[in-house]
């Protein structure tokens, strides 16, 4: 996926907060858990330039809906 496409960096940093939150407030899994750090420091290094694959980018929005419930 491309982050530097306005729309697409929105998502991103949207679902990667709330699943930021969900770290905190222990609301994740430990695969779930992990696989949001992995993004969040990837993230962190590589800002809009990080390429995540459209199945790491579904999966992180699919967990954010979740957590929204």
């Amino acid at each position: 996926m491309d982050l530097t496409s306005p729309l697409n960096h929105k998502m991103w940093v949207k679902a990667l907060t709330r699943c930021a939150k969900g770290i905190i407030d222990r609301d994740l899994n430990a695969v779930e858990s992990g696989f949001v750090r992995d993004m969040l420091e990837e993230y962190q290094q590589n800002g809009q330039m990080m390429e995540p694959t459209v199945k790491q980018f579904n999966w992180l929005r699919q967990i954010a809906f979740e957590l929204d419930k």
